[in-house]
């Protein structure tokens, strides 16, 4: 009997456990050759001062390129943030949102500074953005049509 009750007890520790471990994690994400990487979170006010603006980038290229988010963030806060502003567009509309990805952004970042846009080549950081003054933006702006380009440009059959 307490050979059975140790088994129970220690199936019930491994349960909670293995529940616990899952709780939260972030789905992995499957990188196309060529990607816009958003890191944002829901705790950072220029994440969602900008978040027109990230949306407006994926209104122009969404159709052309895969476009992901990844938030720090857990989804009930994201969710919340509807609440928290609403007379603010607080919703990333054209991103795949992935939260509570911080084992993601850890991979891709070399500083947790938010927001960041990072272009990514075949899984490697091509060009890095960090923050959203005027200069930044225009770089961006600048920079993902080129990138566009570039995937475009290698979808084409060789010789044609």
């Amino acid at each position: 009997m307490k050979r059975f009750l140790l088994t129970l007890f220690v199936a019930c520790i491994l349960s909670v456990y293995a529940a616990s471990h899952a709780y939260g994690q972030a789905r992995q994400v499957k990188y196309d050759d060529y990607c816009i990487v958003l890191i944002t979170s829901a705790q950072c006010g220029y994440c969602i001062v900008n978040t027109g603006w990230f949306n407006s980038l994926a209104d122009k290229y969404s159709d052309d390129i895969q476009m992901v988010a990844l938030s720090e963030s857990k989804q009930k806060t994201i969710d919340k943030l509807k609440t928290q502003f609403p007379d603010r567009d607080v919703t990333l509309k054209g991103w795949e949102l992935i939260p509570n990805a911080r084992h993601l952004i850890s991979k891709l970042v070399e500083q947790e500074t938010y927001p960041q846009i990072i272009l990514l080549e075949k899984g490697k950081v091509k060009k890095r953005f960090i923050g959203t003054i005027q200069s930044v933006k225009d770089a961006v702006e600048e920079a993902i049509p080129l990138f566009v380009s570039e995937k475009k440009n290698s979808e084409q059959p060789y010789g044609a």
